[in-house]
């Protein structure tokens, strides 16, 4: 995986680079870390948090700096901090913009999008924790098959959904054979603190409409995990970039 930090710089720059990596920028791949409150320079305190974090779970990273004049000691801080990671990952190859930018608003934009471009940051193909916390939020998906059939954590992991992802967010319930009869009753109660509802029907009854409409979020019926999760994964994905592309209009329509 690819990410890029764009450290110090004027919201206004983040709204620039909204317009062209709206997605990148939900998914956690570009990171932009503000200028600290009332203060000219970088949240170190943001970025000595979120950059150990991330680091482990790349490739390549490259961080694009950004000080006032005066300021020198701020690069210092964060190639020091660059530094120290990259003993720990020496797998990760970090690379730091050199001499760091003193242009820190809108005016820096197109110069940052062309080394971001450079550098090969994809648009996000696979999910992550961030896309599913901005589709789903603090809800649950419901999952529910028969006892014996391919269960949807294995579906979920096939499909490259990260652990944390089907840990938090997915709800697996398994329904013992004979016990089809108060299937109904199941579905409504869990309906109750899951907003979202995925089931593989093989070998179970078929849902009433009634019954979907119970869950507030989505719900997706097919015949096996396998299936009904692909089929959850494009809306996931869909949803992902409708949400994007509201939040760069939203910004297009502030800075205008």
């Amino acid at each position: 995986m690819k990410v890029v930090f764009v450290v110090g710089f004027y919201d206004t720059v983040r709204g620039a680079l909204e317009k062209k990596y709206s997605s990148q920028l939900g998914a956690g791949t570009l990171v932009f870390i503000r200028q600290a409150s009332g203060k000219p320079i970088p949240d170190l305190q943001d970025f000595n948090s979120r950059f150990p974090d991330i680091v482990p779970k790349c490739d390549s990273v490259m961080v694009l700096l950004a000080i006032l004049q005066n300021y020198g000691w701020v690069a210092d801080k964060v190639a020091a901090v660059i530094h120290r990671i990259g003993e720990r990952h020496p797998h990760v190859k970090i690379e730091l913009s050199a001499p760091p930018r003193l242009e820190v608003g809108v005016g820096a934009a197109e110069e940052l999008i062309k080394e971001i471009e450079e550098f090969g940051l994809p648009a996000p193909e696979t999910l992550t924790l961030q896309m599913l916390e901005k589709v789903l939020g603090n809800t649950q998906v419901l999952c529910m098959s028969l006892e014996g059939k391919a269960g949807f954590a294995e579906a979920l992991e096939r499909a490259n959904f990260p652990h944390e992802c089907i840990t938090r967010f997915f709800v697996e319930r398994p329904i013992e054979p004979g016990r089809n009869s108060n299937l109904m009753n199941i579905v409504s109660q869990e309906a109750r603190r899951c907003a979202h509802f995925l089931y593989a029907w093989d070998g179970l009854r078929t849902l009433k409409p009634d019954v979907k409409r119970k869950f507030s979020g989505k719900a997706y019926e097919a015949q096996t995990s396998a299936k009904v999760i692909e089929i959850f994964r494009k809306w996931l994905l869909s949803e992902f970039n409708r949400l994007s592309a509201l939040r760069a209009d939203a910004s297009d329509s502030k800075s205008d």
